[in-house]
């Protein structure tokens, strides 16, 4: 598929569903072995304020950019947008930033080893701040801090053709990230 992109004068990018519960392998080893990184209450997630689920994360993104001519990476906040337990999101969002920082380091060493300016670091969010913030997603740090270069607000599985982006816009201005909303085939 990234050779035909290619082909065609398109960008390739993979996207990680960043806490997908749909059909948990629950008998694969990294889950069963690690239950302390169990989102509690939500079956099937896990909890980012494990390092080692972000260690994980990474991993995933360095394999994925060594084994496929990538032109980056998106990180799908959407599919199921809890990252951590509703009692702790307030003190555990710059654990996602971290995060991001991160990724946002390795997509610069593979770029720079490609000899290529930017591979993209883009995010789906939920269609508002608040919610991100809710949610324990510092968009507005990760924008500033020039870590991602897309920001798609949007809603699960459902088109609102009223979304408003003027704060996401807001938060990008003078910046070089875009903002860039979902569409879903449910409106």
């Amino acid at each position: 598929m990234s050779e035909r992109a290619h082909h065609h004068g398109m960008k390739f990018l993979a996207s990680l569903r960043m806490n997908d519960r749909h059909g948990i392998a629950r008998e694969a080893r990294f889950y069963g072995e690690h239950s302390e990184w169990r989102l509690r209450g939500f079956s099937g997630g896990l909890d980012y304020e494990h390092d080692g689920v972000c260690r994980a994360v990474l991993a995933f993104v360095k394999e994925a950019l060594i084994a496929y001519e990538l032109d980056g990476i998106e990180f799908d906040f959407m599919r199921f947008c809890h990252m951590f337990h509703p009692s702790g999101v307030e003190g555990n969002a710059p654990f996602l930033t971290d995060m991001m920082r991160r990724s946002r380091d390795i997509l610069d060493d593979t770029a720079a080893r490609r000899r290529v300016d930017r591979l993209i670091l883009s995010v789906r969010v939920p269609q508002t701040l608040d919610e991100c913030r809710t949610l324990g997603l510092d968009v507005a740090a990760w924008i500033s801090k020039g870590l991602v270069d897309y920001v798609c607000p949007m809603d699960f599985f459902y088109t609102d053709m009223n979304i408003r982006t003027e704060d996401f816009v807001a938060l990008t201005e003078g910046t070089p990230c875009k903002v860039l909303p979902g569409i879903h085939p449910l409106i």
